[in-house]
């Protein structure tokens, strides 16, 4: 590695799902620790800030870009342990791990069928849909300590995974592999049938042919919250109770507010399913952010309830 694999003024919307952004002031891809290190080195000696970039799935670069470094993480390798473990660097697909789970008939990521991006960024989000969480598969991380940049081992139990967050997301640091624990399992067709039925879902009721980041905001799981959501829509209470698993998705809501459809610039509230905020056509970071804003507003002024993002905003 050496200082001409940075390169300048590299635009970052062909780096993100939903293809918005400006340019970073510099980029570099790696796929070893060892490259990684010297360009965290060299973003302290030039005292410039750095972002590590996976598969940027629930990521929006602002319009002006990141004024720092990003680095690419693309290290992609993965195979399988004894004791029905994978071992994979943090720049595996979450596409290709599902898949060779289920090739070697190991249950235990069938709810990821479908999901987009890398392990590393799934890991730091901690990943979730149809009721699993990369928390209950992940043993082990690997990861880069903010403080000391030391290589640290951390237990899965130790990695304070909670929902769509953990402590690489709260306090930093950069996830480089991770081991899962899967199970045998007991019907191999019926692991690959779950699996091909999450990823139809997603193609059927996610807006997948429009560039998007993933589910935009989080869904209600905060009993008071729910309750004071069920005070004003009390026809919702059965399907909390026997549907949702006592949380509200956040696209019921959206809809119910007469928002699928809403169109800010090239944003657009999409109609197929209201937490996702799509880019319809040209859309900047802009027209997303004043979309988003739209949403929280009248989610607040009508229910009471404040939204928090999945999606993560940088270079603002």
């Amino acid at each position: 590695m050496h200082d001409h694999f940075i390169r300048p003024n590299i635009s970052l919307k062909d780096h993100t799902s939903i293809k918005i952004g400006g340019n970073a002031a510099y980029f570099s891809e790696v796929d070893t620790v060892e490259d990684l290190l010297f360009l965290v080195d060299w973003a302290h000696q030039e005292r410039v800030p750095y972002f590590v970039l996976g598969g940027g799935t629930n990521l929006i670069f602002s319009d002006k870009g990141y004024e720092g470094l990003v680095i690419k993480v693309t290290g992609k390798k993965f195979s399988l342990l004894p004791g029905n473990r994978i071992v994979a660097e943090a720049g595996a697909s979450m596409a290709d791990l599902v898949e060779f789970a289920v090739q070697h008939n190991l249950s235990g990521l069938e709810w990821a069928g479908g999901l987009p991006g890398t392990l590393g960024g799934a890991i730091r989000g901690n990943a979730g849909a149809f009721g699993g969480e990369m928390k209950d598969a992940i043993t082990r991380v690997a990861v880069l300590a903010p403080d000391t940049n030391q290589v640290e081992i951390l237990s899965g139990d130790n990695s304070k995974f909670s929902y769509r967050n953990s402590i690489f997301k709260e306090q930093g640091g950069i996830v480089l592999s991770a081991e899962l624990q899967l199970t045998p399992a007991d019907d191999p067709e019926k692991i690959k049938s779950l699996t091909e039925e999450k990823i139809a879902y997603r193609q059927t009721f996610h807006p997948m042919e429009y560039p998007n980041a993933g589910s935009f905001f989080k869904n209600i799981n905060n009993p008071q919250a729910i309750e004071r959501i069920l005070y004003r829509d009390n026809f919702l209470r059965e399907d909390v109770e026997k549907k949702w698993h006592h949380k509200i998705p956040v696209a019921v809501l959206i809809a119910e507010l007469g928002l699928s459809g809403k169109k800010i610039g090239g944003a657009e509230v999409s109609r197929k399913h209201a937490n996702f905020i799509v880019n319809a056509k040209g859309a900047s970071a802009e027209d997303i952010v004043i979309t988003s804003g739209i949403i929280k507003n009248k989610m607040q002024s009508i229910y009471g309830i404040l939204l928090e993002e999945e999606v993560e905003f940088t270079g603002f």
